[in-house]
């Protein structure tokens, strides 16, 4: 599941999930980026409209779920589907206080940071445990 489509990561979750026949489902709340994600809708990807990102259910397992929707509520997401992914995935996680991380950090029981590349780049899970991600 992506939450907020990219210019960047809608494409690649796109080919990397039609590749594998991997479902994809992009929740969007900005029109503008609805459209532009619209362009990938295919047989194993849909892309919805949301107006809010904590009002989508979190009763559905998922392998990955990554967030970078616009707003400063990145953080009460990451909260909202903490049991709902092997790996929660949270994009420009260097912002913290703007995106209100610090509050979703201690939910998790394991957290790995690629801080290489700026924006740096999180991965959360509560079940699987991420010393050899890279």
């Amino acid at each position: 599941m992506e939450l907020g489509a990219g210019v960047y990561s809608t494409p690649i979750l796109h080919w990397l999930c039609s590749e594998t026949k991997r479902t994809l489902i992009t929740y969007e709340s900005d029109q503008e980026f609805i459209s532009f994600a619209k362009e990938f809708e295919s047989e194993f990807h849909t892309v919805k409209h949301i107006s809010s990102y904590i009002d989508i259910s979190n009763t559905d397992n998922y392998g990955m779920i990554f967030i970078d929707h616009a707003g400063r509520t990145r953080g009460y997401t990451a909260i909202h589907f903490k049991n709902s992914a092997d790996y929660v995935i949270i994009h420009d996680s260097n912002v913290i206080r703007k995106n209100k991380y610090q509050l979703a950090f201690p939910e998790f029981k394991y957290r790995k940071d690629f801080t290489r590349y700026e924006p740096w780049t999180t991965v959360l899970s509560n079940i699987k445990e991420l010393d050899n991600l890279w």
